[in-house]
């Protein structure tokens, strides 16, 4: 049986290239990136782009632009809010062609952290590429999809859906349920999928 997402020696498969993103989408990124960088080039240790964007599959109106900023120390509230505040801008100026620009926060510390060995260096190793600074999995080595990979990537889904859920109870806009929904979906989909995924390959 042929297993899909894997190489020839078990390894996971990396998609995601900047070669892959479609002239219709160079300008957008090349745009958000030098926004960003203007903005917080001293807090940054490293940008990512990963998604439908990174991979070549994005489709104009329907899909997102997804941006990991890795800041070189644990991001402030206020920091925090400012990246909030700047995604909220950049995808009002891309309405017409980007479902939205995400725009997720993290820092080296986080990264490096013993929990997130199979979690975010797994994630970032294989679902991300590295559009400015220094790429901090450059030299860490592939990742296999074993069980620890998936749990380390959809560990949290109890605690994500449960915090999904309150937010959907508060007053949002029609827009807003959308996209949370869709968010939630997605992850439920993905956290089975990976177990899933573990099963057939018997890893």
């Amino acid at each position: 049986m042929k297993k899909f997402g894997v190489d020839k020696n078990g390894f996971i498969i990396t998609k995601v290239s900047t070669k892959n993103i479609s002239p219709f989408y160079k300008p957008v990124v090349a745009y958000v990136l030098d926004t960003i960088v203007s903005k917080y080039a001293q807090y940054l240790e490293s940008i990512y782009l990963y998604g439908s964007v990174a991979t070549g599959k994005a489709i104009k109106g329907k899909s997102d632009l997804d941006i990991l900023l890795v800041f070189k120390m644990n991001p402030s509230v206020k920091l925090a809010k400012n990246v909030k505040t700047l995604e909220k801008k950049l995808s009002k100026k891309y309405i017409n062609i980007l479902r939205g620009v995400g725009l997720a926060i993290t820092s080296i510390q986080e990264v490096k952290s013993p929990k997130e060995k199979y979690g975010l260096i797994c994630y970032i190793k294989h679902l991300c590429v590295c559009i400015y600074g220094n790429d901090i999995t450059r030299h860490i080595p592939k990742f296999r999809p074993t069980k620890a990979v998936a749990k380390g990537f959809n560990g949290d889904i109890a605690e994500k859906l449960e915090l999904n859920r309150r937010k959907l109870l508060k007053h949002l806009t029609p827009s807003e349920i959308k996209k949370l929904s869709q968010e939630t979906s997605k992850r439920i989909i993905r956290t089975g999928f990976s177990y899933a995924t573990c099963k057939i390959l018997d890893y």
